[in-house]
Order: C-alpha cells, then sequence, then structure tokens
C-alpha cells in the first residue's frame, strides 16, 4: 500500500484531520496533500468536510477494499515470518466472556501442547463490535452468535443451540402449584403462556438469546415481570435456584446447571425446559477473514475449537439429567 493509503484509512477510521495527522506523526496539511491526490487519483471526493468529516459512498468503497489489501498485506507478512521462524506468533480471538469462560480453558490447554511458542490474546466484545473489529483487522478471528457476515467474511458453523427455560422445583411449586409428577410431565415442552406476569431474571438487551425470547414473547402477546437483569449466566442460575425468578439459558450453558442439580437441594433444583413455539435456535460460528492467508497455527486454531464446542455440547442431552 502507498502511504496515501495508509493515510486514508488512518483518516476514515479517526474522521478528523487534527487526530489522524497526530496519529501518523503528520503536519495536518501534509495529511490533507496526501488525501487530496489520493482524491484526484480516483477523481471523486472520498471525504466530506462539512459540517463534520465523513466519508462519502465513494471513500466507503476505497475504505473497505484497502482494508482488505492492508488486510492481505499483513498475511503475507505472517507467512513469510513462519516460513522464517516457526510456529510462533500472536493469535488474536474475539469472543464474549461467558462462553469464553466455559471454552476457553479446555481449548488452551491442548492447543498450547499443539504450540507452545503462539500467545493467545482474547478480545471481549459483543458480536457486532467483532464484526467491525475483524473487518478493520484488529482480530484474527471470532466466537460469534447469529453473526451478519459482512462482505470480505466467512464462518464456520460450531454449533446450533436452543434456548431453554429454567426454573426451580419450588418456583413451579410456588407459582404454578406443579408437584414432582407433573413437573416430569413437562420435559416435552412448556407453553410460555403459562408465566404471564410471572417474576424473571433476563439477561441485559443486547443479549442475541434474549432478544430472540423478547421477539417470542411479543409475538405470543406474554408479558413477564423482569425483576432482574443481569449479563452473567451463572448470576441467573443461582438467582433461579432461588425459587424467586425463571430465566432462558441457551444450550452451551446447560451443563453447569446439570452439574449444579447433582449436589443441590431438591427445592433449589433447576428444571430446563423446551420452550413450545420457539423454533429458532442459535447458531454459533467461527468467524475470519476471506482471502487473507492464515498460518498453521490459526487453521488449527479454528479446527479444535470446533471440535471442542461439539465436544462439550454433547454434554447438554437434557433428556438424561
Amino acid at each position: 500500500m502507498t502511504n496515501s493509503e495508509k493515510l486514508f484509512l488512518i483518516l476514515a477510521e479517526e474522521l478528523n484531520f487534527r487526530r489522524a495527522a497526530a496519529r501518523a506523526f503528520l503536519s495536518q496539511q501534509g495529511l490533507s496533500d496526501h488525501i487530496r491526490r489520493l482524491e484526484g487519483c480516483y477523481g471523486t471526493p472520498l471525504f466530506y468536510r462539512r459540517p463534520r468529516v465523513s466519508l462519502t459512498p465513494a471513500g466507503e468503497a476505497v475504505q473497505r477494499t484497502l482494508q482488505r489489501v492492508k488486510n492481505l498485506e499483513s498475511g503475507l507478512e505472517a507467512e513469510l515470518a513462519e516460513l522464517e521462524e516457526g510456529a510462533a506468533g500472536t493469535l488474536r480471538l474475539g469472543t464474549n466472556y461467558a462462553r469464553a469462560r466455559l471454552i476457553i480453558p479446555l481449548f488452551f490447554v491442548q492447543y498450547h501442547a499443539r504450540y507452545p511458542k503462539v500467545r493467545v490474546e482474547l478480545v471481549p466484545g459483543e458480536t457486532s463490535a467483532m464484526e467491525r473489529m475483524l473487518e478493520n483487522g484488529e482480530l484474527d478471528g471470532f466466537l460469534g452468535v447469529n453473526t451478519a457476515l459482512r462482505p470480505g467474511m466467512k464462518s464456520v458453523p460450531l454449533a446450533r443451540e436452543s434456548i431453554y427455560l429454567i426454573a426451580s422445583v419450588s418456583y413451579l411449586k410456588k407459582y404454578l402449584g406443579l408437584e414432582k409428577e407433573a413437573i416430569a410431565g413437562l420435559r416435552s415442552g412448556i407453553d410460555l403462556k403459562h408465566f404471564q406476569g410471572l417474576p424473571f431474571a433476563m439477561n441485559y438487551g443486547k443479549s442475541t438469546a434474549f432478544q430472540l425470547i423478547d421477539q417470542h414473547l411479543v409475538t405470543n402477546g406474554v408479558t413477564i415481570d423482569n425483576l432482574l437483569s443481569v449479563s452473567d449466566y451463572n448470576v441467573l442460575e443461582e438467582a433461579c435456584r432461588t425459587g424467586y425468578v425463571a430465566s432462558f439459558c441457551p444450550q452451551i450453558f446447560l451443563p453447569t446447571i446439570i452439574k449444579g442439580n447433582r449436589s443441590c437441594p431438591e427445592e433449589r433444583f433447576l428444571c430446563i425446559l423446551p420452550v413450545r413455539g420457539l423454533e429458532r435456535s442459535l447458531r454459533f460460528d467461527l468467524v475470519y477473514q476471506d482471502m487473507v492467508y492464515y498460518p498453521k497455527f490459526a487453521v488449527d486454531c479454528f479446527a479444535l475449537l470446533k471440535e471442542i464446542v461439539g465436544s462439550y455440547l454433547e454434554q447438554t442431552d437434557v433428556l438424561e439429567q
């Protein structure tokens, strides 16, 4: 890439001539000259200058293309370094902490044994934010849920996750008047209309799983009493075990609940119930850049993650609790 193209990408990110010039260790006039030359080369304005700096449609197209060129150059550098030094480097992997807590410890033990010189850097974030980071070359890949692939991205499906209602035995007795035998009959599924107005704990608004639940509730005209909003599934689990609230749980978090059920008193036992009519599931994907060279240690990382997620979800057959 030329210096002008590199400076264009900096300005496209900062959208401020002063900050971009400072970041590039250049005067604002020097930066402006580079941008004008690039606009002259393409024969069209790439930035609106007023009322504030922003990309024109042509500028957005140039940004997408130059970002891919930058990623390709980075990939070439990585390939040459791998040939020179062997399997060593840094792997930047985006994920949310809830899933990372379950998957990454299992992954890292096996991966580090294969590639002791590779440093794994976990970058936390929501799926939409990680999409932007991957596009900008800040990540090598990320674990996303229901990712809307942007141009230049590819994905490997890791799993399809159903969403379950979780409620303690004491909750179902208190609010629905159900005894043990009746509760056992709910394993085939439950209609959320029975929970109209009942107390729930819900994940915060950006959770993909809870957005699907909200859509299902609205579609079916069901209103629940959301007493607690929290982003941590361990906290949701413990809140449900108190018997005061029920909640919802993606399939990948069920092994922790099943393990807790084996040692808890009966009233704190959490029933895991399919939701009738909730046909949509979560798609758990590994997302990475298309047309970018990935060293063997990255390719093997992606393959190992797929294997570990598949093995982990084998524990979630709720009919065998």
